[in-house]
């Protein structure tokens, strides 16, 4: 662990998607406390997670798996719910993603889909 202040982050529930699609999770959370990183997720976010996690994986594993993907994913990272604000997002459903980002005054959105 570093000495550095820890860095706020909200990240995207197809960069969730990605890492478990290829059960590569543990290097996304290992690299969450390496660098001391905060990161910011909601309800609506875990909920997306349940849907898509199981639908887009590489291969098909048993529930309990899918189940240990989130408990990880919220074990790893601070749930917080936003009041919704934000209206702008070119997704409508990502609108919670900047309204975590912005409550939280995070400094990094990390997206899989580049917003222009």
């Amino acid at each position: 662990m570093n000495n550095q202040k820890p860095k706020h982050l909200v990240i995207d529930t197809s960069v969730f998607i990605n890492y478990t699609r290829h059960q590569k999770l543990y290097r996304l959370v290992d690299a969450i406390f390496t660098y001391d990183l905060m990161v910011y997720i909601s309800t609506e976010l875990v909920d997306e997670l349940e849907k898509n996690i199981p639908i887009t994986s590489a291969v098909e594993l048993p529930q309990f798996v899918y189940d240990g993907y989130l408990e990880t994913i919220q074990a790893s990272c601070i749930i917080f719910e936003p009041v919704s604000a934000y209206k702008e997002s070119p997704d409508p459903k990502d609108n919670f993603l900047f309204d975590l980002a912005l409550k939280q005054i995070v400094r990094s959105l990390l997206l899989r889909k580049l917003y222009c």
